[in-house]
Parts: structure tokens; C-alpha cells; sequence
């Protein structure tokens, strides 16, 4: 089925006008009619539940913080409503607090679900899948660490994806979008996926995240730990992902990450 067919049957509507308005590695997006947003999932992903994504989106609905769903099928293609001169991340002072403020929102909501991200499960699936036979020196020892982690902070809802194109900024209001990754998992997986998915180096915006989210102490210290593990699944994802798809997207994310593990290699010289 061409797009245009798809879509009109997703929006249930004829298509007057339809324009791409943001490639992703996983899904396509295009403004229809100028009212809705229609995601293609340009690929399966074995980890994915569209019936999963559809029970969070609904629960979140009420907090004001994400697009507005109109539907959601069973592959992953979705409709929601168009957000007009929105504009996605870009780091400044009053973006970081904003998105530090949609975290928080996101965190302290009373969401009862049994959605789980399950982190160490998804690492060892992307580490299998990947058909790496090499394990990075440090590897073991941030796994170990970060196990520890979890232990001794409270899992709360998460978005688990806060990439720069999964946020949006209008002159009245900040939007979070897109919850194929969400679930319950620990809030430090979060402050962690911001600051080195948007490869969020300033210092100062750092800080005033962290400051306006209201960081505690425990998970400051352990945010270095965080980030490292975080470098090394997404790396494992991306391999798994070139592998499957043979996407040359996938094979660029994986050569950055590796760059920022091997930063991270040098940085453990220091926090030991």
C-alpha cells in the first residue's frame, strides 16, 4: 500500500496535502492536511509494542505534556495532532530548563502501569542480536556499578528516548513526544538519556538542568555511571540495527557511540 493510502486510512479522511516533515531512523513522519501528524514505522524493532506504545500514550494523555493521540494501529503507524510552529531541541538556557521541567512533570506523575523498560534485559538482547564477540574493557565494571544503581533508586513512569527531535518547543508551551521506549525504569535513566543523546557538553546548561529537574545528590553522583552505560546499550542497539537493516544511519549512530565510549574509557581513569 503506497503512503497515501496508508495515511488517508489512518486519519480516515481523504489526503488534501501532504508534506515529510522529520525522517527518523526507525519511523517517517509527514504533515497531513495541515491538522495531524501521521508516523509510518518504517521498520519492526523485536522490543517494540504498538500495543504497548497505545496503553502508555493513553495514560499520559492528562498531564498535558505530549502530543495529543489520535490513533494508534497495530504495527506502531500513528496520528496525532499537529503542534504548530514548534520547534525541536536546541541547546540554550531556556530549553534545558524546559525540558528538565516536562521530566519532572513525567516523574512525579501518579501513573500506575505494568510497562517496564527493563534495561539489563534490552542490553543483553541488543549485545546477543548485535553478534559482537568483543567486550570493551570497562564494560563489565559499569554494568556491576550501574546494577548497584538500581538498587537504591525508585522507579517512576519514564520517557526513556529524550533525543532532540522528541522534543518540542511553541512560545506557549513544551511538548515531549513519542513514547515507543517508555515505561517504568529509574528517573537518572532519563536525566542521563538528555544530557548524552543531545550530546549536551556546556557545563552550565548541564548544571541548570540538573537544577531546575531538582536532581538529588545520589543521582548527580551517579549520573557519570549512567551516561556510560547508556553509550555502550545504544551502541549495541545501533549495531544490532545496521545488522538487521543494513541502514547506514544505524552504523553512523554506532561509530559516535563508540567515540563516547572511549572517551568514557579514559574518564573511569579519573573516578576510580
Amino acid at each position: 500500500m503506497r503512503n497515501e493510502e496508508q495515511i488517508a486510512h489512518l486519519i480516515n479522511a481523504p489526503v488534501h496535502s501532504i508534506s515529510p516533515i522529520y525522517t527518523g531512523v526507525s519511523n517517517t513522519s509527514y504533515l497531513v492536511n495541515y491538522r495531524y501528524v501521521v508516523r509510518i514505522k518504517s521498520m519492526a524493532e523485536k522490543l517494540y509494542s504498538a500495543k504497548r506504545e497505545r496503553y502508555v500514550m493513553w495514560k499520559i494523555q492528562g498531564l498535558g505534556i505530549s502530543e495529543s493521540l489520535i490513533a494508534l494501529d497495530n504495527i506502531g503507524n500513528k496520528v496525532s495532532q499537529y503542534i504548530p510552529n514548534a520547534k525541536t531541541f536546541k541547546p540554550s538556557e531556556s530549553t534545558v530548563q524546559g525540558a528538565a521541567k516536562l521530566l519532572k512533570k513525567l516523574h512525579t506523575a501518579k501513573i500506575r502501569t505494568l510497562v517496564y523498560f527493563r534495561p539489563f534485559k534490552r542490553f543483553k538482547f541488543y549485545k546477543q542480536a548485535s553478534g559482537e564477540t568483543t567486550t570493551f574493557s570497562h564494560e563489565s565494571l559499569v554494568l556491576k556499578k550501574v546494577h548497584r544503581i538500581y538498587r537504591h533508586h525508585r522507579h517512576v513512569f519514564c520517557h526513556n528516548d529524550v533525543v532532540e527531535n522528541n522534543l518540542l518547543y511553541t512560545s506557549k508551551h513544551n511538548y515531549l513526544i513519542d513514547y515507543e521506549f517508555a515505561g517504568k525504569n529509574i528517573a537518572l535513566f532519563d536525566l542521563a538519556s538528555f544530557i548524552s543523546e543531545n550530546n549536551l557538553t556546556d557545563q552550565h546548561l548541564i548544571q541548570l538542568f540538573l537544577d531546575t529537574y531538582g536532581a538529588t545528590d545520589k543521582q548527580i553522583n551517579d549520573l557519570p555511571y549512567m551516561v556510560m552505560f547508556l553509550n555502550l546499550l545504544w551502541y549495541y542497539w545501533a549495531i544490532e540495527r545496521y545488522k538487521t537493516t543494513k541502514k547506514e544511519i544505524f552504523k553512523k549512530i554506532a561509530g559516535e557511540k563508540k567515540t563516547h565510549i572511549q572517551a568514557d574509557m579514559r574518564s573511569l581513569l579519573i573516578l576510580k
